[in-house]
């Protein structure tokens, strides 16, 4: 049997599925994690995580500074109490309907 380069492309960008890339993201796996999963460098994992339809909106870890998992907050935990205190130190209303908050930590915001 004889595979042309075309057909040899796109047998090697199946190391892994949309569902597998979604569900790693959401176990709080970086890209570089991902990549020593499945043997590839992560600038390959990238190309194929684009190519199956990652986006920033529906890539969980995107751009955050330390991906990790889902986080939840309750103010009676110390993390709780850390966002408790980003939003009376940092926050404040430049409108009656608009509250602005800066943190060098985009993930924890998007939480927020």
């Amino acid at each position: 049997m004889r595979v042309t380069a075309k057909e040899a492309r796109v047998t090697s960008s199946t190391h892994f599925s949309w569902a597998d890339w979604q569900q790693w993201r959401e176990q709080g796996w970086s890209v570089a994690r991902i990549a020593r999963h499945v043997h590839l460098s992560p600038s390959r994992v990238n190309q194929i995580a684009r190519r199956l339809g990652r986006t920033p909106a529906n890539d969980p870890q995107y751009q955050k500074t330390r991906p990790g998992p889902r986080w939840s907050w309750d103010v009676t935990t110390e993390s709780g109490a850390y966002t408790l205190g980003l939003l009376w130190g940092l926050a404040s209303l430049t409108s009656p309907t608009t509250l602005l908050i800066r943190h060098r930590d985009k993930g924890r915001l998007e939480q927020l």
